[in-house]
């Protein structure tokens, strides 16, 4: 058994791709370190001490996908509380992927812009605002946030 985990753990020197070899294999990589770190949907950031993390979403900065609909199309044979119901689950998403209000209110607002670019009816935009459950609030204030996302939301017009 001893000859087979000297083999395991190391008798085999692992190498990158251009042929140095990788002393700490499992070692943290500080190159390029700053104070943010993005990882999956998520822009953690260390502020005085303590992490704040905000929505991230890769295709907000690649022209490529400027304009993108993340949702389905307003015209689509599905139920409209299917379709609906997705920014009423983004907005969930946000709520948990944000450590601030203002953060949550920002993704929201460009969500909802984007319902508006793609064809939904503001009416029922708003409606979906309202129907996200307070019981679901990550924040403890969704009230607060839902009104101003709600006073935004009447002065929002579908981008031509």
């Amino acid at each position: 058994m001893s000859g087979r985990l000297v083999a395991l753990t190391g008798s085999i020197p692992l190498a990158r791709n251009d042929g140095t070899i990788v002393d700490r294999p499992l070692g943290l990589d500080t190159d390029h370190v700053g104070p943010s770190i993005r990882f999956l949907d998520v822009e953690a950031t260390l502020k005085l001490n303590r992490f704040e993390w905000k929505l991230y979403d890769k295709r907000n900065e690649m022209k490529i996908f400027e304009g993108m609909r993340k949702f389905p199309h307003a015209d689509t044979v599905l139920d409209a509380g299917v379709k609906s119901r997705v920014l009423v689950n983004e907005i969930g998403r946000f709520d948990r992927r944000t450590s601030s209000s203002r953060d949550l209110r920002a993704a929201t607002l460009r969500h909802c812009q984007s319902f508006l670019d793609h064809g939904y009816a503001a009416r029922l935009v708003s409606r979906k605002v309202v129907g996200y459950p307070a019981s679901r609030d990550m924040k403890g204030n969704w009230k607060e946030s839902q009104d101003f996302i709600q006073r935004r939301l009447k002065k929002m017009r579908p981008n031509e």
